[in-house]
């Protein structure tokens, strides 16, 4: 039961990967791919310990990373952008 609710969280997340391995040279789809997948994770994560009945604060300290790592991301698109013109990895040179 658990696992045929959440087919389209697991799309989802799968989209994910997609738009990660498909627009890896540019930063904003990547960024967005990622806080997708996070979004994901914790959606899973939520609804596997409202089955369970378990605390909810392990989810929310998940939710609290991917916020983290969206600002830490939206500092770092705006440090690119500011230096080399536009959000291209490929001027990054990694």
């Amino acid at each position: 039961m658990f696992v045929e609710n959440n087919i389209w969280v697991i799309s989802i997340a799968l989209v994910s990967l997609l738009g990660i391995t498909f627009f890896r040279k540019q930063m904003m789809i990547i960024l967005l791919s990622f806080e997708i997948g996070g979004l994901s994770i914790f959606i899973v994560l939520y609804m596997f310990m409202k089955v369970y009945n378990q605390y909810l604060t392990s989810a929310l300290y998940m939710l609290i990373i991917v916020v983290c790592e969206a600002s830490l991301g939206l500092s770092l698109l705006v440090v690119m952008t500011r230096t080399g013109g536009n959000d291209n990895l490929v001027n990054v040179g990694i």
